[in-house]
């Protein structure tokens, strides 16, 4: 009996002490790809921005606009959105000025979850640039959101609010829904819509930026 107990300490001795040593491995490999994933997410994203703002030096942020993020949900709720948010705001400068905007946000009401999409818009409200960041939907249906025949209708639109129809888009502010994908397209268009409100509150035509 005292052989046999010993023999369980010693077991659950050595499962422990692997157990640990398993731990500290995967917590020093996670440590090890945090930082060259978030140098390549971040990447990912200034890319997104240059191909809105080519010209841009820089894309800087400042202690208004990462305010006004924070309380970004529950002002589009007080709007009528479902949940969106508004992550960061930028100003994209040359030779020291503002020339134009970055705006990320978030709806939480794709079909696979979250959508962010990243919108560049002039000083006036323009729209100059139009990029998915992130996205999880149907490969063939929802994902078409990435292709160039989706995000090649914002850019050039100058309107507050942009809706989507199935029948051809016939006006400045609409585009056309992907074909099967109406619920990515409806937050893909939340999202943008998300964006540009936030920037006619807190941005467009205000002395600081």
């Amino acid at each position: 009996m005292s052989k046999k107990k010993s023999t369980i300490i010693k077991d659950t001795l050595i499962l422990l002490i692997i157990t640990v040593i398993a731990g500290f491995i995967l917590a020093t490999v996670n440590n090890m790809t945090l930082e060259p994933i978030a140098y390549a997410r971040t990447e990912e994203k200034n890319k997104a921005y240059r191909s809105m703002f080519g010209e841009a030096e820089s894309f800087e942020t400042n202690e208004t606009l990462i305010e006004k993020c924070d309380e970004s949900e529950e002002f589009l709720k007080s709007k009528e959105f479902n949940g969106t948010n508004v992550d960061e705001a930028l100003i994209a400068k040359s030779n020291n000025k503002s020339i134009g905007y970055i705006i990320n946000a978030t709806s939480p009401n794709g079909y696979g979850g979250n959508i962010q999409i990243s919108l560049g818009i002039d000083k006036e409200g323009k729209i100059q640039g139009f990029e998915i960041l992130s996205i999880s939907e149907t490969v063939g249906l929802g994902m078409k959101a990435k292709d160039d025949e989706f995000k090649s209708q914002f850019p050039g639109k100058n309107s507050n609010e942009i809706k989507y129809t199935k029948a051809g888009a016939a006006s400045e502010d609409e585009i056309n829904a992907i074909s099967g994908a109406t619920i990515t397209t409806s937050a893909v268009t939340e999202a943008v819509n998300s964006a540009l409100t936030y920037a006619e509150e807190y941005i467009l035509n205000k002395e600081d930026f």
